[in-house]
């Protein structure tokens, strides 16, 4: 029988409500915290689970990425210079980024092999 390697990666997330007298200053405080373990996350804040195929593939191909940005939509259109693109509808820099590992994960093109040699 193979082995193979699987990575589990949890999220974990909490919003801090801190009075300060800017965002710089809130997010100096919430650091602090959070290194004195004032703040400690635990399961009840699991945002997400995700399993991931280990060692990360590696890029096969070079590729240009090109990611058009249309504000008036929230829309984002990402392809390469041999594709047209996919569409993806963005409101956030969180949106982008997922888009962007969205379109990774289904369009560029990446060596397959996950059997390892224990």
């Amino acid at each position: 029988m193979n082995k193979y390697q699987i990575e589990i990666v949890e999220t974990l997330s909490r919003v801090i409500d801190i009075e300060a007298n800017s965002y710089e200053d809130a997010l100096e405080k919430v650091k602090e915290k959070y290194d004195n373990s004032d703040i400690i996350l635990d399961w009840e804040d699991l945002e997400n689970v995700d399993y991931k195929e280990y060692p990360y593939p590696k890029i096969k191909d070079d590729f240009i990425l090109q990611v058009d940005y249309d504000k008036d939509d929230n829309s984002v259109i990402i392809g390469t210079e041999t594709s047209s693109g996919a569409k993806y509808y963005c409101s956030n820099t969180e949106d982008l980024k997922n888009s962007i590992n969205e379109y990774i994960d289904n369009y560029i093109n990446y060596d397959n092999e996950k059997e390892i040699n224990f």
